[in-house]
């Protein structure tokens, strides 16, 4: 998979070029074509976007004014970054403009929400973003999707049924594939939030056996939710209400709920949803859903699934009470072991008496045994059953207030959503009414002025093999030439300055940072190498950190205490970390670090400067993972720039790390993707799995067990023996004749034997 397109982000200085727009009252004109650019304010100015380009808009009040907007190409995106999207559509879309026509919300563009912002985007009724492929890398026959359809049948897949090996999904929409035309069988969502995704292998138990397509648009939800309350009143992203009656608003999202076994109806023709909740507390014996389920039998509620999974939607666990753990685990156990697809988990939780930390810890057990997304669908600091005592409305709210501090810090929490009604101190209104009509309580002002975050994380598609693994030029983009597909996203406007080869990318300390995929985290066998020029300032910044949460993350920092640190934290434990002499600033510096067991190192310009043993176990599988930032989010950002980055699963030698600093790379093996069918030639010059192999050794850690024989060949000189590799594999293990590497550049042979 290749998780691209990636912009090219050349930007212009926003101050320069604000200040020429601000000498005279006539129109000005700005274009933005293939770029990334940002400002504040537009003022009498005719912008024209082209190409895959971002403009993005921060300011709050009238920041168009006297300005129209025309986005000419369908890549061409439009955000209000702080204006939220029923204020856009009533108040500046007369403003804006696609290929010369008027923009107008569900004919030509989508107005969609895009955390606490808005986004708009060129959009046609038609508008078809999967396109499935019969043969892997995405040829052979080809098919596009059009939204909402159910493709379950020979008529509607025609060629594609049970015959898709590859698809390309835009950027804004999701596509959920599965084995049976039902729904049921393999299945999964993919959701391209953060840029196209691009498939080129299927993904195992899915390649040649898709029954089922259904696309749908996505949306850019934050955390926080509501339920008892207005979604509107309580400055909420998302919504729902123990029903399927509703639709999703401009500003926030509606979820529907099987209630119970049998009711409420499907959504299965609403077109305003994406995510679907399962069945509410089947443990308590009180509710309808333990009692149509038959006494709350988990074997019942995993066979009625189906039911769930036929809508196409991402679709959610039965939400448990705090004390339904066991229900929730064996429901969980019992699906998997199924293989019925549960794409996040919802519980309930209103233990009183408890802190942030304690309400983390009994979400973090769900975490550690599933690996999904969390969702708290109701919650309170304790509730008219609980028996500690009722606070005091400002108790509530400084306990509401650190509650949500904590989901929102936490990145595998993606939604949460506060339940009001549990007696008057603990309610978000004075009058517990839907509406608010007699205004909010402190714990209501609390929740409604959370700037919560974007709660879905995107998710890596990774290729046949994965690996930690990511190589980043720099060189005017984020894109990892490794092979494995590990580029970065930029937070925020990327600026290209002069590098030490080539170009770097800046970074400015206020307002931008890069994240890396999960598949680059951990810190278990481990090199972090590149160029860093720091311009200095408050301790604490990141080079780079590595985690998911501030109680576990891996992290290098420039300066903090007169210090240059390498440190790990996992768990409860202090964090442990080797140090040396603060990076010099103002100048390039050649910096790496590397964990090999519990042994770390720190190098500067290839000589080791540090070296000491972490006492905390490794990190794996890290979900947040930045260059330019901390986990901590008041730590600063980093002020300086980035070169030649290089990330690996294995820790270098210090005569490897010393060649990086003249540009000659390690003997690394070649990345190869794609499907081994028979004689298969490509180029591959650069991509490297960054695994070194000394001669006469195997690498067989991640060979798949198949009787298919491949042999590899550098320009057709067999320095490499026979090896056994599954089909749709990538290369992980060959055995070399003598320490000469093969795959650095030229052209490649793969033969079937």
């Amino acid at each position: 998979m290749k998780p691209v397109s990636f912009l090219l982000r050349t930007t212009v200085s926003a101050v320069c070029l604000l200040a020429a727009l601000s000498a005279g009252s006539q129109a000005q004109t700005l274009t933005v074509a293939d770029s990334v650019q940002s400002y504040g304010t537009l003022t009498n100015t005719a912008v024209t976007v082209s190409g895959r380009s971002e403009l993005h808009i921060t300011g709050t009040n009238n920041p168009i004014a006297g300005s129209t907007i025309n986005l000419t190409s369908h890549d061409s995106w439009l955000w209000f970054d702080k204006i939220r999207p029923a204020t856009v559509n009533s108040s500046y879309m007369g403003q804006i403009k696609v290929n010369g026509a008027n923009a107008v919300h569900g004919t030509n563009v989508r107005i969609v929400q895009y955390g606490m912002g808005t986004v708009v985007t060129p959009y046609t009724s038609g508008e078809q973003p999967l396109e499935t492929f019969t043969d892997p890398g995405f040829s052979g026959a080809s098919k596009l999707y059009n939204l909402y359809t159910h493709y379950d049948s020979a008529a509607a897949l025609g060629v594609m049924q049970a015959n898709i090996s590859s698809f390309k999904l835009k950027r804004g929409f999701m596509a959920t594939f599965a084995t049976n035309a039902d729904g049921t069988g393999t299945s999964k969502v993919f959701i391209a939030q953060d840029h196209d995704v691009d498939v080129g292998t299927m993904t195992a138990g899915l390649d040649n056996s898709i029954r089922f397509v259904r696309v749908f648009p996505w949306r850019w939800v934050s955390k926080k939710g509501s339920c008892d309350v207005s979604a509107d009143v309580l400055n909420a992203a998302w919504y729902y209400n123990w029903n399927n009656d509703q639709n999703s608003t401009l500003n926030w999202e509606y979820v529907p709920i099987r209630q119970q076994r049998f009711w409420p109806g499907l959504p299965t023709n609403k077109t305003s949803v994406t995510h679907f909740l399962g069945y509410n507390e089947p443990d308590n014996p009180i509710e309808d859903s333990y009692q149509t389920l038959g006494n709350g039998s988990r074997d019942t509620a995993v066979a009625a699934w189906s039911d769930l999974l036929s809508t196409g939607l991402r679709v959610g666990s039965p939400a448990c009470t705090d004390g339904g753990k066991w229900w929730l685990f064996d429901f969980m156990d019992k699906a998997n072991a199924a293989g019925v697809r549960v794409d996040y988990i919802a519980i309930h939780y209103y233990r009183c008496g408890t802190t942030a930390a304690q309400f983390k810890s009994f979400l973090q057990e769900i975490w550690d045994r599933y690996q999904k997304p969390i969702w708290v669908t109701e919650f309170n600091n304790g509730a008219n059953w609980t028996t500690c005592g009722d606070p005091t409305t400002e108790q509530n709210a400084a306990a509401i207030g650190s509650f949500i501090d904590m989901l929102d810090s936490t990145p595998w929490i993606e939604r949460y959503a506060v339940y009001s009604n549990v007696e008057w101190q603990r309610n978000m209104t004075w009058d517990a009414n839907w509406n608010g009509g007699s205004g909010l309580t402190p714990a209501g002002i609390v929740y409604r002025d959370q700037q919560s975050p974007i709660g879905y994380l995107q998710e890596d598609y990774p290729l046949a093999v994965k690996r930690r693994v990511a190589r980043l030029p720099l060189d005017g983009h984020t894109r990892d030439v490794s092979g494995y597909d590990n580029g970065g996203v930029s937070q925020g406007v990327p600026t290209y300055v002069t590098g030490q080869r080539g170009q770097a990318l800046q970074f400015n300390g206020s307002n931008f940072h890069v994240r890396l995929p999960r598949a680059a985290g951990g810190s278990n066998g481990f090199t972090f190498a590149g160029w860093v020029n720091w311009q200095g300032g408050a301790d604490g910044q990141r080079i780079f950190d590595f985690g998911n949460s501030t109680s576990q993350f891996f992290y290098l920092t420039p300066g903090a205490g007169g210090e240059m640190r390498l440190g790990l934290k996992n768990g409860a434990g202090a964090t442990t970390n080797i140090a040396t002499s603060p990076l010099p600033t103002g100048s390039w510096q050649h910096v790496a670090a590397t964990v090999e067991g519990n042994t770390a190192k720190l190098y500067l310009n290839g000589q080791l400067q540090a070296q000491g043993s972490f006492a905390a176990s490794a990190l794996t599988g890290t979900l947040v993972n930045y260059l330019g930032k901390s986990q901590w989010p008041t730590d600063p950002l980093f002020s300086g720039s980035l070169d030649e980055v290089l990330i690996a699963d294995s820790a270098l030698s210090q005569q490897q790390i010393a060649a990086l600093m003249t540009g000659d790379a390690p003997p690394f093996l070649a990345c190869w993707k794609g499907d081994i069918d028979g004689n298969w030639i490509t180029t591959n010059a650069g991509n490297t799995n960054w695994a070194t192999t000394p001669a006469g050794i195997t690498d067989l850690g991640q060979l798949p067990a198949s009787n298919t024989e491949v042999l590899f060949s550098a320009s057709g000189a067999a320095n490499a023996a026979d090896i056994v590799l599954g089909a749709d594999q990538s290369i992980e293990g060959v055995t070399f004749a003598s320490t000469t590497p093969v795959g650095i550049g030229g052209d490649h042979q793969l033969t079937v034997g």
